[in-house]
């Protein structure tokens, strides 16, 4: 005599949901306003695009600008804080391909000129047809430079990334300050004296 097993459905109790489907998550729109309150922080001095005159990998452009931001600190001798958001894009819908670039905001305890940005610029990546691989300017708050630096932080085809903002965002402190952080903390403490 063959066993049957007859699955009795639960009438009492509603269907479970997935315990993350409860969660309350922020919007795009939401998380970005966060970031920028937070980046509004800091004292900009710069805005700047920077494009590249070959196709370059992620990988490849991100050495690039590491090695250009690391040039930069040494001639200046103070460390540079940005933010910068990373952008491509396919070829796909009717729209062209766009290559590697990247939006940046930079600020330092020293002046910054933008010329020199620029022209350093064009060591690493070329000057393009026009000269147009970098363009560089005086960060002005109204034109919201955070923004577009973020517009594509939560896209597949978009990343961003940032360096010593520990020294021009109030309150910042390491959670856990090792020898390294508080020498560091205390030579950028006293390049801010000496400039002053």
């Amino acid at each position: 005599m063959p066993v049957t097993h007859q699955l009795r459905v639960c009438e009492t109790l509603p269907m479970a949901k997935r315990w993350y489907d409860r969660l309350t998550r922020p919007t795009s729109q939401e998380i970005t306003t966060a970031y920028k309150e937070w980046l509004g922080q800091v004292p900009w001095k710069l805005f700047a695009t920077y494009t590249f005159t070959w196709s370059v990998s992620d990988a490849q452009a991100d050495d690039v600008f590491k090695a250009y931001i690391n040039e930069l600190e040494k001639l200046l001798r103070s460390p540079i804080a940005f933010v910068r958001g990373d952008e491509k894009r396919s070829a796909a819908f009717g729209l062209s391909e766009n290559g590697r670039h990247f939006h940046t905001l930079l600020t330092s305890i020293v002046p910054l000129d933008p010329s020199m940005f620029k022209t350093r610029w064009y060591r690493y990546a070329g000057t393009g047809h026009r000269g147009d691989s970098a363009d560089v300017r005086k960060y002005t708050p109204q034109l919201d430079g955070i923004g577009y630096c973020l517009k594509l932080i939560d896209e597949t085809e978009g990343d961003w990334t940032l360096r010593n903002l520990d020294f021009f965002i109030p309150n910042w402190s390491a959670t856990d300050p090792n020898r390294r952080s508080r020498r560091r903390a205390a030579r950028n403490e006293d390049r801010e004296n000496y400039s002053s």
